[in-house]
């Protein structure tokens, strides 16, 4: 999107609707797996819900005082140690499970 969307304030704000869709994608195949009936899950997502909403109340806030040319490496930086951190987790319980 970065490439496409030179503009820092499109690109906020056309990644909150990229994750969005990618989200309800990964809660349908959620739903078809059976994953989403557990109780757990739910209190989990009680529980960090306000901690998403404060990050992106936080997340605008902070875009909006520093320049684009900071704010984009933070940007990407997260992504990628949000990303690599959902790969080491896959790859932990494909070990588990062979074990």
């Amino acid at each position: 999107l970065s490439r496409r969307l030179p503009d820092p304030m499109a690109l906020r704000a056309s990644l909150p609707i990229t994750i969005v869709i990618a989200a309800a994608f990964a809660i349908a195949g959620a739903v078809v797996d059976g994953r989403l009936q557990s109780s757990f899950v739910w209190g989990a997502w009680l529980g960090l819900l306000p901690i998403g909403l404060a990050g992106v109340f936080l997340g605008h806030r902070i875009a909006m005082r520093l320049p684009p040319e900071r704010t984009r490496p933070i940007v990407f930086g997260l992504l990628v140690i949000s990303g690599l951190s959902m790969v080491v987790r896959s790859l932990l319980a494909l070990m588990s499970r062979t074990a």
